[in-house]
């Protein structure tokens, strides 16, 4: 699919221009920026039509409502559930250090889990910037240990559903803020009271 393809490349690009633009501070002020973010985006369009389609080809009308496809793309503690009849209905899923997936990865590239968090530090195990994971894991962690890839990645989890018209409701999309107080299905019970 170009759309899953178009997703990373873009999660890809913005992670990079975030990364360049630390290095710059880094060059003038000989200080690290450190900061980072996780965050899931959605794109939606129509089940029948291609998503590399050109706009003339997308139909339109006053029929019954047709199915919509949607790709989400997620990096980190970000989330994004449908209540599909009032059921949560996952499209995305935490990048957490402790998930067996994550952690082979950071273990593998050199890194540790400790108190559920990479290094004992950080509580995601993917997102933008946090260069610190990164380009200067080295500088910052390296006093011991040889590192063979980054601690972090920006590489999203991109997953492709197609959504009903007659069951779905609505969508949350939220943070970790959220997150750490409901679970999926809390969140949407409080939006549909």
């Amino acid at each position: 699919w170009r759309v899953v393809a178009a997703v990373r490349s873009a999660y890809h690009a913005t992670d990079d221009a975030l990364l360049a633009e630390h290095k710059a501070t880094y060059a003038v002020n000989k200080k690290e920026s450190i900061s980072g973010s996780t965050c899931i985006g959605v794109l939606f369009w129509a089940a029948d039509c291609r998503p590399d389609a050109d706009a003339a080809t997308v139909p339109a009308g006053d029929g019954p409502l047709a199915p919509l496809r949607v790709a989400v793309g997620n990096l980190g503690d970000c989330r994004a559930v449908v209540s599909r009849a009032g059921k949560a209905f996952a499209l995305s899923a935490d990048h957490k250090p402790t998930l067996e997936v994550e952690k082979n990865r950071i273990e593998a590239a050199g890194g540790w889990i400790g108190s559920k968090r990479i290094n004992g530090v950080i509580a995601v195990s993917r997102a933008f910037g946090d260069i610190e994971y990164k380009t200067f894991k080295d500088k910052c962690w390296g006093w011991d240990r040889t590192f063979k890839a980054d601690l972090i990645t920006c590489d999203p989890d991109v997953r492709v559903a197609e959504l009903d018209p007659v069951r779905d409701e609505f969508m949350v999309v939220a943070c970790d803020g959220l997150w750490d107080v409901f679970s999926s299905q809390e969140a949407i019970n409080f939006v549909r009271r």
